[in-house]
């Protein structure tokens, strides 16, 4: 099978939300600035969206953590958006996921909510498609992405070679 073409999470966002979403279909919300949340709900009036803030660190806190969970429990929803950074929103899923009560399609989005509703700045269209958009992103908020972009990233390149490896040597 062909390796597919690179898709950033925020096209696949914009793409479902814009062109997937039906009216009525529930969305429920994890992660989003609540200042940002009418912004959200003007773009989408047809659909009823359930949104939670949890507290920052909640991913170390078994009590926010829980709370989180029985939320998005209570809320079920076509989709599921997790909009809380990396790496919350994965261990976030994974538990969900572990836990077998939900149906619907869940999305771990990052900031693409708040590109699609223009409450933050994609990069240039030349730097998405060169695959920078990472490097605009960082340019932009260095404090809060140089630990993630340069530290904690960077071992994911080995984990990719070693993939493309295996696969050639099918």
């Amino acid at each position: 099978m062909p390796t597919p073409g690179l898709v950033p999470g925020s096209d696949l966002t914009v793409e479902l939300m814009t062109k997937h979403l039906q009216p009525g279909d529930r969305i429920t919300v994890i992660g989003l600035w609540p200042r940002d949340l009418p912004l959200l709900r003007r773009r989408f009036p047809a659909n009823p969206i359930a949104h939670h803030l949890p507290p920052l660190g909640f991913e170390r806190d078994e009590e926010a953590f829980r709370r989180t969970i029985a939320f998005v429990e209570a809320n079920s929803a076509r989709y599921y958006i997790f909009a809380c950074g990396m790496p919350r929103q994965e261990l976030l899923g994974d538990r969900l996921s572990a836990r077998g009560k939900l149906c619907g399609t869940a999305l771990c989005v990052g900031s693409a909510l708040e590109f699609l509703i223009g409450a933050q700045q994609r990069a240039p269209v030349r730097m998405q498609k060169a695959g920078l958009e990472w490097l605009f992103r960082l340019y932009r908020e260095p404090r809060r992405l140089a630990k993630r972009y340069l530290v904690q990233s960077p071992p994911i390149f080995a984990l990719l070679i070693r993939e493309r490896l295996r696969r050639r040597g099918r």
